[in-house]
């Protein structure tokens, strides 16, 4: 069994941008952070609705399952081709190299159509499976109350999944998987509530579906801290990948983005990788976001590559203006100018190498969301 996820905060880059951004060369102007110390704690804020004892349970839980029936496991190369790191950002870009084009076009030039039958079979479904300590495993109980097109299984304290010695059987609530598919679509219903059904702590639904030129992948849904009124604490999230194919030509976009309600935190992400087999080109484009109450940060990134060699611009922006521009050519490492067009000083760079951090470190969180989904369809993105 693979261990939970530790809790990754998102303020370890971020203080590193607030401090520079606010300190050393000022020729940005107005490119700089207002309150950094608001802006770290509002990006930790993203954390806090992971902690509660039911979803760590949930995560726990769905650890112990096999993937199911329906599986988007042929995404994963792809998936991971369209992860984006700090190092490829700052040491020459995102430079689209051979084996990234190669994972792509091996996903989008064999699609081959999905069949979908149920997820579950039909001697389990409005089944209820409890946890036997004994066996370390679930198995099926009289207990009633379960989705009749669908699952539940009852969590308890982690500490159980884990064979801890004289780990105490506490009972924190239920995880329902909830058949919704199609004949051409898999999707699955994730809701985990509290004893009794309430409070509600995470509630997404996973949809794939494939052609023979094209397939789809989408995430939605939202985790609570399981309070209410002004304690309430609600990260609502997307996840879109898409996938096209012709005989010569293909492409595949990621999309990621969630938004937490107190205090107000946004975070979108996008990259696209496109590739034309007879012209000889290909191209990546990415654009990464953050954002709180009047501070924002953004990275942007396009590389294109053809018989005349290959280009590249990124950019950086901080509350809306330009703070860098990086362009490189031919697989070069890319030359820094800032917003006036001269050479970054040294306090520049760092400042530009924390707004990488930051932004793509604000990504981590995504793992929490995403990692049971991982488990249950068979696929890893990989942030």
């Amino acid at each position: 069994m693979r261990p939970i996820p530790s809790r990754r905060l998102l303020a370890t880059g971020v203080l590193a941008i607030l401090a520079a951004a606010c300190g050393g060369d000022k020729a940005t102007g107005p490119a700089t952070f207002t309150d950094p110390a608001a802006t770290q704690a509002d990006l930790q804020a993203i954390d806090t609705v992971f902690g509660t004892p039911a979803f760590q349970s949930f995560t726990a839980a769905t650890n112990a399952l096999n993937p199911l029936g329906v599986s988007a496991l042929r995404l994963g190369p792809m998936l991971r081709a369209l992860s984006p790191t700090v190092p490829q950002l700052l040491q020459g870009g995102a430079k689209l190299d051979a084996d990234r084009v190669r994972m792509v076009r091996s996903v989008v030039s064999n699609l081959g159509g999905l069949s979908t039958t149920a997820i579950f079979p039909d001697s389990v479904l409005g089944v209820t499976f409890v946890y036997d300590t004994a066996s370390d495993q679930y198995v099926e109980s009289s207990r009633t109350g379960a989705p009749a097109n669908g699952v539940r299984f009852i969590l308890y304290g982690d500490s159980i999944y884990y064979n801890y010695p004289d780990a105490a059987v506490v009972e924190v609530g239920a995880l329902d998987l909830i058949d919704l598919s199609t004949a051409s679509t898999a999707k699955l219903k994730i809701v985990v509530a509290g004893v009794g059904g309430t409070p509600t702590y995470l509630d997404e639904t996973i949809s794939y579906s494939e052609s023979a030129t094209s397939a789809s992948l989408s995430v939605s849904g939202y985790v609570t801290n399981g309070q209410s009124g002004a304690n309430l604490r609600r990260l609502d999230f997307t996840v879109s990948v898409t996938a096209h194919s012709s005989a010569t030509a293909g492409d595949a976009t990621i999309s990621v983005s969630y938004k937490l309600n107190v205090p107000a935190v946004t975070v979108s992400f996008t990259l696209t990788v496109k590739y034309d087999d007879n012209a000889g080109t290909y191209s990546l484009s990415l654009d990464l976001r953050f954002s709180r109450e009047n501070e924002s940060a953004r990275i942007t990134d396009l590389y294109s590559e053809g018989g005349t060699g290959s280009t590249e611009t990124i950019k950086a922006y901080v509350n809306g203006h330009l703070y860098a521009t990086g362009t490189a050519t031919n697989g070069g490492d890319p030359t820094w100018t800032d917003a006036s067009g001269e050479p970054l000083t040294v306090d520049n760079l760092a400042t530009l190498t924390a707004i990488f951090e930051a932004t793509i470190g604000a990504f981590t969180s995504i793992d929490d969301v995403l990692g049971p989904a991982e488990t249950l369809f068979g696929f890893t993105i990989g942030f």
